[in-house]
């Protein structure tokens, strides 16, 4: 009895399983793949800028070195009463004692005809240039010896007509406007200069030992007597004649 009951369990078993197997078609199982990390690149962040940030140098302006007013350009010419104001670059001329090597004046590089006197042209020259009634002029006096020494004469006053150079070279100096014309006049001393003094030309004149000098370089240029610019500079090379 046992035996039928067991055999009968057995037969409705298979039968349900033959019924799941038929009826219930396939069962599909979808799995999320696994991430492959032999190949995973790990992520490598930027080092950090440890150099200093670049900063611009300030800018500066250059210095003024001119007058907000226009000026006219000095020109030298020789100063040979002859009335022409030629200008000139340059100039040669004797090296021997007790003569002059020339006598050098400034004019104002301006169109002015019919001016035969120094004092009628300075002034024409400058009426439309206000600038000059409180500027001055000034030089500088250089030359250069047989031994290499380099001798610098700064001349602003009488007082620096005078000193050890006179051996090499004599210098006078003459105020050409504030004077009467066609009267005769000679260079400045030390007592007349006064605030409205224009030193308008230069003497030299070879002193006992002029043999030794060699090239002379005459710079005039004008000034404010409360600075220290220089304004309209201008350069005249003198040298021995032939």
């Amino acid at each position: 009895m046992k035996k039928t009951v067991v055999c009968c369990i057995l037969l409705l078993l298979a039968a349900i399983l033959l019924s799941c197997n038929n009826g219930g078609g396939d069962i599909t199982v979808v799995t999320d793949p696994l991430p492959d990390v032999g190949k995973t690149v790990p992520v490598v962040s930027a080092p950090a800028d440890t150099e200093p940030p670049v900063t611009e140098p300030p800018v500066t302006e250059p210095p003024v070195t001119e007058p907000p007013v226009m000026l006219p350009e000095l020109k030298f010419f020789l100063d040979d009463l002859s009335g022409t104001f030629a200008v000139m670059d340059s100039f040669k001329g004797p090296y021997v004692q007790g003569r002059d090597v020339g006598c050098f004046g400034i004019i104002p590089d301006v169109d002015i005809d019919g001016k035969k006197s120094y004092r009628s042209y300075w002034n024409a020259a400058i009426a439309g240039y206000s600038a000059l009634a409180d500027l001055r002029v000034a030089y500088v006096l250089e030359f250069e010896l047989a031994s290499g020494e380099r001798v610098t004469v700064p001349i602003d006053s009488a007082a620096d007509t005078e000193g050890e150079y006179n051996k090499y070279l004599e210098v006078y100096i003459y105020d050409d406007v504030h004077q009467v014309e066609g009267q005769f006049y000679s260079h400045l001393l030390e007592w007349q200069m006064n605030d409205s003094t224009l030193i308008t030309s230069v003497k030299l004149t070879g002193g006992p030992e002029i043999d030794k000098v060699g090239d002379i370089r005459l710079t005039v240029y004008l000034y404010a007597p409360a600075g220290d610019l220089r304004y309209a500079e201008t350069c005249l090379p003198i040298s021995r004649a032939e």
